[in-house]
């Protein structure tokens, strides 16, 4: 058998390195921003995230999290098929309070708001009647 010319190696690889070349950039102005300051709500979501990481690596060992997150995996779609209808249901309940919380949230904070449609963060939806 004869090993494939550079040309078909480049022709195959090059629209993937093109993709890697985009996500890392997105990735690269997104940490700058985060690293800056720039995007403030970026930024506390990101240290916020931060710090439930650390508050639950300082709970669990290292192994300990990647078996729980193993067996998650592997029960996840298995818990999900057995009990759809009432996960749908109770998602959606879930759904309809955070949404009617974040608008009473929203009503209470108007300049927050107006700050939150002025850097591009959809506004939220009113909530949903649910049956």
């Amino acid at each position: 058998s004869s090993s494939p010319k550079n040309s078909d190696f480049s022709s195959i690889i090059d629209p993937y390195m093109e993709e890697l070349k985009r996500y890392m950039n997105r990735w690269a102005g997104t940490a700058y921003k985060v690293y800056t300051w720039e995007d403030t709500f970026t930024t506390v979501k990101t240290l916020g995230a931060l710090q439930a990481l650390c508050m639950i690596g300082n709970w669990f060992g290292g192994m300990t999290l990647v078996f729980i997150a193993f067996v998650f995996t592997m029960s996840a779609p298995i818990i999900y098929k057995t009990n759809k209808t009432q996960i749908d249901q109770g998602v959606k309940i879930a759904t309809a309070k955070v949404s009617e919380q974040v608008s009473v949230t929203a009503a209470k904070f108007p300049k927050a708001t107006e700050y939150m449609q002025k850097v591009g963060i959809p506004p939220p939806r009113p909530p949903k009647k649910h049956e």
